[in-house]
């Protein structure tokens, strides 16, 4: 559930608190030994250093562009226009930073991005707002629209930005590529399919490497995502499998999923220690099937082609509403009922454990572990947030997902659930986790209800 948390604790007396970036902050930190500060203070002086650092890199970025211009004015004004003017600008930027040529063009390509292109984005960097790794995450997804604008004349960019950016600050990188992309495909659902496929077609292959020195090899497969998806979930399942006939079997997680991928292939694994699972796996004739299930979660009119709003397949991320309608074809349906009042799942009263039925609710509704810095998704539990014994009630209203070493351990570390997704850390600060909060979603002219119509019938 935490696809994004904010900083609740109120600001304490601390003379850098309330000081937006510069030299001011500057000067309010510097010499602060953060071992003199007890553990909350210790937490405040991090996060206005921090502050500062995106502050300072966008000075920094400013500086590169201006440097890159004077490059490139440079190469013009001695030997005209040339294509060499690139390789001259990462020569000049490189030397300067002691980093390799292919890096400088790479901070230059971010750095034109936050202060030409998307100004508003390096704004948020240098106030403190963002920072520059959530600004790369949000100028990188945005690269597919390029320069595109709708019938208005107003780019495509400056609306995505119009909806990620007032609640950018409380995603971390990755949240925030899903939510740009989310956009993406809302906004030109035509564009993200041909950008799919195209790249699928181009991208689509098998490589294979060996370490000769050690015996060992790594067979990469790149594919389309929902592919390359449901093979990694068939391997594991089947790994599970095999496993669970040979427990005393010498072998890693890893070992199994190879084994699991040759005897479903009808070969027989033996650069491994052997196992009798092996044997059983590939006698079959054919191999046992593997089953492989890819969940689409989407809007009825997306699902009815009424509309065109991005779908989410569950440990991949947003896609286009064509792709997910081809999915769904062939889907499973699941319907949940809920409590008319506040919309939560029936609960299971005062038992300890949920049951099957309301632990693939939580699950579904709250994909990802709730704990603020973690976000996995697999290997999770349901989870009491509170804990049980404060509350003796399980129910989706009182239940959230968690990975296993933040449901089992957190007590331990200091870390209390108070409820409805607030957290407070070992030193006293507190977190509010958001559920997952969906962009605005097109709505088909013909599901406008009028004053006459009837209500729908869901």
């Amino acid at each position: 559930m935490a696809d994004a948390w904010l900083d609740m604790t109120p600001e304490g007396s601390w003379p850098w608190e309330g000081l937006v970036p510069g030299p001011q902050l500057a000067a309010a930190v510097a010499g602060v030994d953060p071992r003199d500060l007890p553990g909350q203070a210790r937490v405040s002086l991090l996060a206005a250093r921090e502050s500062l650092v995106g502050w300072a890199q966008m000075l920094a970025a400013d500086a590169m562009v201006a440097t890159a211009d004077a490059v490139a004015d440079a190469v013009t004004d001695a030997h005209g226009l040339t294509t060499l003017q690139e390789g001259w600008i990462a020569d000049e930027l490189a030397a300067a930073v002691h980093v390799a040529p292919s890096t400088a063009l790479a901070r230059l390509t971010t750095a034109r991005a936050l202060t030409v292109d998307f100004p508003s984005i390096g704004q948020a960097v240098s106030e403190g707002q963002l920072t520059m790794s959530q600004a790369r995450a949000i100028t990188e997804s945005l690269n597919s629209l390029g320069v595109r604008r709708d019938e208005s004349g107003r780019r495509l960019t400056e609306s995505v930005l119009d909806q990620i950016l007032p609640t950018a600050d409380s995603y971390p990188p990755a949240r925030l590529r899903e939510r740009v992309r989310t956009a993406v495909v809302a906004i030109a659902p035509d564009q993200a399919a041909q950008a799919r496929k195209r790249t699928v077609r181009e991208q689509t292959q098998v490589n294979f490497f060996t370490d000769a020195e050690v015996g060992t090899a790594y067979l990469g497969i790149r594919g389309s995502g929902v592919d390359i998806l449901a093979l990694r979930n068939a391997v594991r399942d089947r790994a599970g499998s095999m496993q669970s006939l040979d427990l005393d079997a010498d072998r890693t997680s890893g070992q199994w999923q190879v084994a699991a991928l040759l005897t479903a292939l009808g070969l027989l694994p033996t650069g491994m220690p052997a196992s009798a699972a092996d044997a059983a796996g590939a006698d079959a004739d054919p191999p046992a099937p593997i089953g492989i299930g890819v969940q689409v979660v989407m809007d009825l009119p997306t699902a009815l082609g009424l509309a065109e709003n991005p779908a989410v397949i569950p440990g991949y991320g947003p896609v286009d509403p064509e792709l997910a309608q081809q999915l769904a074809c062939d889907g499973e349906w699941r319907r949940w009922v809920t409590d008319p009042i506040d919309g939560h799942l029936l609960d299971d009263g005062d038992r300890r454990f949920p049951g099957a039925r309301l632990r693939r609710f939580i699950k579904a509704r709250d994909p990802r572990c709730d704990m603020p810095p973690c976000g996995r998704v697999a290997r999770t539990d349901a989870d009491h947030t509170p804990a049980y014994r404060d509350t003796h009630t399980t129910s989706a209203a009182t239940m959230s997902t968690a990975c296993a070493t933040h449901n089992r351990t957190r007590d331990d570390a200091g870390w209390v659930a108070e409820g409805e997704g607030r957290w407070r850390s070992p030193l006293g600060r507190i977190y509010q986790t958001r559920r997952h909060q969906p962009l605005p979603v097109q709505t088909s002219p013909d599901l406008v209800a009028t004053d006459d119509s009837d209500p729908p019938p869901f």
